[in-house]
């Protein structure tokens, strides 16, 4: 009928192809705006009951996927709108480090940590896959090895969703200080910007069957 082809028509335009440009210059909105449009578009349709008109009620949904739209783009990149968003800077180096380390065929553990996520914006180095859930970090060394990892990436992102599996470990301290050591891993980089925000281990395969004894 009338009423849901205007509905579609102004949804469509008001919001959904402002969302089409939005997302990629705002990557940590792109999970939330998808379910926007239909809060917003059911609050639009309970207010309509009062008005009459498809002039009234178009401009109804308008206005309330419009202010839902301008309550959540709090992250436009006002200067340079057309400009894809770019990972954090930890997150790039990361990647860089990895790539010169590593062939594209080997493993590197890491996450889930949404602040080093960087496979949205730059070539993977290698393959990857989330740190495994154990519940020592000797158990955690025994994995690594068995997934056939050559890295395994410890950030601070992780840490703080896994506190159990970590706890009483400082990964994190003043650059100044080594991290943690653990049988069968060797700390070979840390971020290298502002805090410290994540650690990489070597996994060691010499002596594997000792050190799990």
């Amino acid at each position: 009928n009338r009423f849901r082809k205007v509905f579609t028509i102004v949804l469509a335009i008001v919001f959904f192809i402002p969302i089409a440009w939005y997302v990629p210059i705002a990557p940590p909105w792109r999970f939330i705006f998808p379910f926007i449009p239909i809060v917003m578009g059911y609050f639009a349709v309970g207010m309509m009951r009062a008005f009459h008109g498809w002039y009234w009620r178009a401009a109804i949904i308008g206005i309330a996927c419009l202010a839902g739209f301008l309550s959540t783009a709090r992250e436009f990149n006002v200067v340079r709108p057309w400009r894809a968003a770019q990972p954090a800077p930890e997150a790039r180096v990361l990647a860089e480090w990895l790539r010169e380390h590593m062939e594209p065929k080997e493993l590197y553990l890491m996450g889930p940590d949404e602040a080093l996520r960087f496979g949205w914006y730059i070539e993977q180095p290698a393959r990857s896959q989330n740190v495994p859930l154990t519940r020592t970090m000797r158990d955690l060394v025994r994995a690594s090895r068995n997934y056939g990892a050559k890295y395994v990436v410890i950030s601070r992102g992780l840490v703080d969703g896994r506190m159990l599996q970590f706890s009483g470990y400082n990964f994190f301290a003043p650059r100044e200080e080594e991290p943690p050591e653990f049988t069968g891993w060797r700390h070979v980089f840390s971020d290298p910007i502002g805090n410290v925000d994540f650690v990489v281990y070597e996994v060691l395969y010499e002596n594997a069957g000792e050190d799990e004894q």
